[in-house]
């Protein structure tokens, strides 16, 4: 399995490399951003396309390790709940098997309808 990881992070690196290498006018080109509303208007600096693509991977990044991160917390509750729930009920079948045993009339002989009595 780490060979696997090895060589599938290694092309994974070949082949940025060659996109980088192949794309490296389109990367290197610099473009403003603008952001214009009724009252309010930006304008960022000319920036790189490479930035920008790194920018948006890293925004998209943060925003997917943001929602794993809220659904690991809303399972690892789930799971604690579930927990205590099962200890809960592992005592209470251990209190029910230390309770003596009796006969369902509480002791009594039962007359049996063809005039047998249990014991």
């Amino acid at each position: 399995m780490k060979t696997a990881k090895a060589v599938g992070l290694g092309l994974l690196i070949i082949l940025a490399v060659v996109f980088i290498v192949q794309n490296l006018k389109a990367l290197t080109h610099a473009e403003t951003f603008r952001f214009d509303l009724l009252l309010v208007s930006v304008q960022t600096p000319p920036l790189m396309t490479a930035l920008i693509l790194l920018l948006c991977f890293g925004l998209g990044f943060l925003a997917a390790y943001a929602l794993g991160f809220s659904d690991r917390r809303r399972l690892k509750k789930t799971v604690n709940a579930l927990k205590q729930q099962r200890v809960r009920l592992e005592e209470e079948v251990n209190s029910l098997r230390n309770l003596p045993l009796t006969t369902p009339t509480g002791g009594r002989d039962v007359v049996r309808p063809n005039g047998a009595q249990s014991a």
